[in-house]
């Protein structure tokens, strides 16, 4: 007789950061012989659709609006009772209903630096935060950390979930960004690279911290470095940067285009410039490192330090101070250093295998499945 198949269900609830796009490549590369996977969107998303095999089973809200997402909701439970592990995937959002939904047969996906994520929130959301993931602590069978120090950071909050967490690296296929970076630059974009470009890429949101990006190309027009900023990406904080931009007199080399793929623009950019507050593991350094593309990063907690092993693959500086990260971009303007970075992140990249981190996931949940099977 065949292997029986294992029902996984995966559940999302936003769409557009490069977490979900690595949530997509696991889904995309697990063993479809072993087994059948299934995609749960609390929120109607239909872009995702992009990012799928179409073998695999989507369902979402057949609208837009709160009233088409409660009535999905039936549908959702019935998905995940049928399953035999249901994975939450990157926010809250998802962990709680794969928690309530799947007791004991779920597992939380975590990408964030929880303890950094939650100082630029106020008490009330702190404190409502942390009691809800700790109740779905309680009731997931896992939590799968994309890097150590947000292990380390949920220890320090959540100190019973640690017991049922693991680190395990983002799925990342090199061989794909690459491939992605042979598109040509969209049109949108000419202008911008007819001079040397600093790269930025991420949601326009506060834990970005783009205006320290932005004031840092701002000291870099004032010495003379003729260049420009561009900003891949989109969010709430849209209008805030374009009125700094204006304010400090460089909104005529300040481009923000919105979000879109970003490897043309990553093969063509002088370096990124990765201004963060905090990260969670950094997927856009290691697209980076895939493309040759120098990279300076905030020495934020969690993620850039770790994945440019200890700052030996990428200019780390503090957070929050301009003229830092303008010291450091200014010395991405040199060739010979420039092709220093390049060739560290090049071979650093080497240690973050798309196999390893597939099978390591597919060990996950083969665990929870045959722990789950016992208490039935």
């Amino acid at each position: 007789m065949g292997q029986t198949m294992l029902k996984c269900l995966f559940i999302l609830h936003d769409f557009g950061g490069g977490a979900e796009f690595v949530a997509c490549k696991l889904i995309s590369e697990l063993d479809r012989e072993k087994y059948r996977i299934r995609v749960a969107c609390t929120r109607r998303i239909p872009e995702i659709e992009k990012y799928l095999p179409s073998d695999i089973a989507l369902f979402m809200p057949p609208k837009t609006g709160k009233l088409a997402e409660l009535a999905v909701l039936p549908r959702l439970r019935k998905l995940a009772k049928t399953s035999d592990v249901v994975i939450g995937c990157v926010e809250l959002q998802s962990i709680f209903w794969a928690a309530l939904l799947a007791p004991n047969k779920s597992i939380g996906w975590l990408h964030k630096d929880l303890r950094q994520f939650l100082t630029i929130k106020n008490k009330c959301f702190q404190q409502v935060y942390r009691r809800v993931f700790a109740w779905c602590a309680r009731r997931l069978a896992a939590l799968a950390c994309v890097s150590q120090g947000i292990q380390e950071s949920l220890a320090s909050l959540i100190p019973e979930a640690v017991n049922i967490s693991t680190v395990l690296y983002n799925p990342f296929d090199a061989a794909q960004v690459r491939q992605g970076a042979k598109a040509p630059l969209p049109e949108i974009l000419k202008a911008c690279f007819e001079k040397p470009v600093v790269l930025g890429v991420g949601r326009l949101v506060r834990q970005k911290s783009f205006e320290t990006l932005i004031e840092a190309h701002s000291i870099l027009k004032k010495r003379g470095i003729d260049h420009n900023l561009c900003i891949l990406g989109e969010g709430p904080l849209r209008d805030e940067l374009t009125e700094q931009a204006a304010a400090s007199g460089v909104a005529d080399s300040v481009f923000m285009p919105g979000f879109m793929l970003p490897y043309p623009a990553m093969s063509r950019a002088v370096c990124l410039a990765l201004s963060s507050i905090f990260e969670g593991w950094g997927i856009v350094i290691m697209e980076s490192y895939a493309l040759g593309l120098p990279v300076v990063s905030t020495d934020c907690p969690s993620g850039p330090r770790e994945l440019s092993d200890n700052g030996k693959c990428s200019l780390l500086t503090p957070v929050g101070e301009p003229p830092a990260l303008a010291d450091a971009l200014e010395r991405m303007f040199s060739p010979v250093i420039r092709q220093h970075y390049s060739e560290l992140g090049g071979k650093r990249i080497a240690d973050f295998n798309l196999e390893q981190a597939i099978e390591a996931w597919a060990k996950l949940i083969d665990a929870v499945s045959a722990k789950s099977a016992k208490c039935r």
